[in-house]
């Protein structure tokens, strides 16, 4: 499923519009298939504002993943103590 989310399977060129849309807004794009474009001289990565913003995204979902990690784990800490005596 990540392979086919991040475009490794099939390219992004190849999905309707509304599949690209809810590509843009999960990670699996930037992880694969932003670098692969960079790397054959097809993105539109030329400018430092496109790069800029690619990796601002992948640093929000790695903040925004590590805050719930952080609140399961504080939830599940209370429940085994409580559990646990």
């Amino acid at each position: 499923m990540i392979s086919f989310a991040g475009g490794t399977l099939i390219p992004m060129e190849f999905y309707p519009g509304w599949l690209v849309g809810i590509a843009d807004f999960l990670p699996f794009k930037y992880i694969y298939y932003w670098p692969i474009q960079f790397f054959l001289n097809k993105s539109p990565a030329d400018n430092i504002h496109t790069l800029f913003s690619i990796i601002s995204i992948q640093f929000i979902w790695i903040l925004s993943l590590f805050v719930l990690y952080k609140i399961f784990w504080r939830n599940m800490i209370k429940k085994y103590c409580a559990v646990g005596g």
